[in-house]
């Protein structure tokens, strides 16, 4: 996983890291907390919903309106405001 097993925020960007080795004993010189805060995607609209269906070959034409209703009735989703998921 390369970095990511030392760092995973992604704070280290433009920071080059040096060679492991597997058993190399890493001494650090300082720690640090740092608070990040995400936020959720923005809801989608059935057509988005039907595009994305689409672009990534989930059902056919015919089957992605029993695919979105179907998500719907298990409460995966629920249909807000003007038909948003």
């Amino acid at each position: 996983p390369g970095f990511t097993g030392v760092q995973r925020s992604g704070e280290m960007q433009d920071i080059p890291l040096p060679k492991f080795q597997k058993g190399d004993k890493i001494v650090p010189s300082s720690v640090s907390i740092s608070s990040h805060k995400t936020s959720p995607p923005d809801y989608l609209s059935e057509s988005e919903l039907l595009g994305l269906m689409e672009k990534y070959g989930i059902g056919t034409d015919a089957s992605m309106p029993t695919h979105i209703n179907n998500i719907c009735e298990r409460n995966y989703v629920q249909l807000v405001g003007s038909r948003r998921l």
